[in-house]
């Protein structure tokens, strides 16, 4: 059996979630650099619509044949993608030789820079830069677990 979830229907249920306090539903989670969080910044709120909308994009990206649904295959072929992504992240080989060379390094290192500096100005000021796995999850401080 193929399964199937319109895009409309994943843009009303992000709507639901947010009217009820459950943004944080994959759907409705919006981009870092959206007006939503922009919003959400400044304002520290932003219209259930904007999450709606936020999802609806979110889930025409995964359309992959662009028929109006999201189907399992659409889906997984989309995880696959993000955790290749993720994976050239993490060992930046650019010429697949199973060694990250200093040049490799270097390079991938600029790129993240390149990404974090969002105004382009060559340096990253505290408001640039990410907030940490450790942050999200509520950690302070050592990731040592000792306090130092």
């Amino acid at each position: 059996m193929k399964h199937r979830l319109s895009i409309p229907l994943i843009a009303a249920g992000a709507t639901l979630a947010a009217s009820i306090g459950l943004a944080s539903v994959a759907f409705a989670q919006p981009d870092p650099d959206s007006g939503v969080m922009k919003q959400l910044k400044e304002n520290g709120e932003a219209p259930v619509s904007a999450f709606a909308d936020a999802a609806a994009k979110r889930a025409a990206a995964l359309d992959a044949d662009n028929d109006g649904v999201v189907t399992t295959e659409e889906m997984r072929a989309h995880h696959a993608k993000m955790r290749e992504a993720r994976a050239s992240r993490r060992f930046p080989d650019a010429n697949d030789d199973g060694v990250v060379s200093e040049v490799e390094f270097l390079d991938a290192a600029r790129e993240r820079f390149a990404r974090i500096d969002k105004d382009g100005d060559g340096v990253v000021t505290k408001d640039e830069m990410p907030k940490g796995r450790g942050h999200r999850r509520g950690h302070k401080g050592s990731h040592r677990g000792d306090g130092r």
